[in-house]
């Protein structure tokens, strides 16, 4: 899933509220953060995390086994920066928890003119029931992922065990798979 700013820009919608943060990173981590988004396009096998996405405000996110929401994936972006010490797993944080640990990185905080978002991108149009197996076979990975694969990580190719997808983890020991 990629996602664009004009995702969220509805018809009619002539500016909305944006944060911009500027946060520092070596190039040792830099290259490290491009190879894992590299390596989850590459990867067929890498999914959605709807599961912790909707339970999110109840559960605070759970990683299950190669996959990501939007919180775990940015979670995951700014741990592996090192501009912020984390207190918990990269996927348990939500947005103003994020705001709050990258506050004195702030670059921008306003409404950003409609127009620079990227609205002719939208995900293409299916059919009823060709969404409704789609769905139904995404869930019953998901599924078979949090209860098959628990614990197996997925690690970065340096090695690095403190950036992991584990299966559906409970604790956090810097480990893959907990």
């Amino acid at each position: 899933m990629w996602e664009r700013r004009g995702d969220y820009v509805q018809p009619g919608q002539t500016a909305y509220r944006t944060k911009i943060y500027r946060i520092p990173v070596d190039r040792k981590d830099l290259e490290r953060i491009k190879g894992l988004i590299r390596d989850y396009e590459r990867d067929p096998e890498y999914m959605f995390n709807i599961f912790s996405m909707v339970t999110m405000t109840v559960f605070h996110g759970f990683s299950i086994y190669k996959t990501e929401n939007c919180m775990s994936f940015v979670g995951r972006i700014i741990e592996m920066t090192g501009a912020v010490p984390f207190s918990k797993p990269y996927y348990k944080y939500l947005p103003e928890e994020f705001m709050r640990l990258l506050d004195r990185y702030e670059y921008f905080d306003g409404m950003m003119p409609a127009d620079s978002a990227d609205k002719k991108h939208r995900e293409r149009r299916i059919g009823f029931w060709r969404k409704s197996v789609l769905n139904a076979r995404i869930l019953l990975t998901l599924l078979y992922r949090m209860v098959f694969k628990a614990g197996k990580g997925s690690r970065l190719k340096d090695g690095d065990e403190n950036h992991h997808s584990g299966g559906c983890e409970r604790g956090y020991s810097g480990r893959a798979g907990g």
